[in-house]
C-alpha cells in the first residue's frame, strides 16, 4: 500500500495524469471468487483471462441448492479506460474487494471475495 501511495504521489509531483486502466492489467482477477462469509446463502463470480481487450464472467447466488439469481458479466475498456461502476481491488493474496456504486461513487456496497481452487 505504501508503494502504491508513493507511486501516486510521484506522478502528481511530475504533473502527469495516470494512464487509463487496461483490461490486460486485470489478469489477476481470473478464476472463481466467493465471499469470505459462508452459510446457506451463497454467491460466486467466475472470470476469464483477459483476451482481445475483454474479460467475460458470470455470477450466481442462491440459498442451499436453490439458485436465486445469475448474471453475465463483461469488462471492456471504453474511450476513457475501464468503466468504474463496479470496482475490483486486490485486497491481498487470494482476496479481492468488489465495490458496486453509482458513477459518482454514492450508494457504495462492498463485498470481500476469496479465490477458490
Amino acid at each position: 500500500m505504501k508503494r502504491l501511495l508513493a507511486a501516486g504521489l510521484a506522478l502528481l509531483l511530475m504533473g502527469q495524469a495516470p494512464s487509463p486502466a487496461r483490461v490486460s492489467d486485470l489478469g489477476w482477477m481470473s478464476g472463481r471468487w466467493m465471499p469470505e462469509t459462508w452459510n446457506e446463502r451463497w454467491e460466486e463470480e467466475i472470470w476469464s483471462e483477459p483476451r482481445g481487450g475483454i474479460m467475460l464472467g458470470y455470477g450466481r447466488s442462491g440459498n442451499g441448492e436453490r439458485l436465486r439469481e445469475f448474471e453475465l458479466l463483461r469488462i471492456q475498456a471504453g474511450e476513457d479506460g475501464v468503466p468504474q461502476r463496479i470496482r475490483y481491488e486486490r485486497a491481498g493474496g487470494e482476496t479481492m474487494m468488489a465495490t458496486i456504486s453509482k458513477l459518482d461513487g454514492s450508494n457504495a456496497i462492498r463485498s470481500l471475495y476469496r479465490r477458490q481452487h
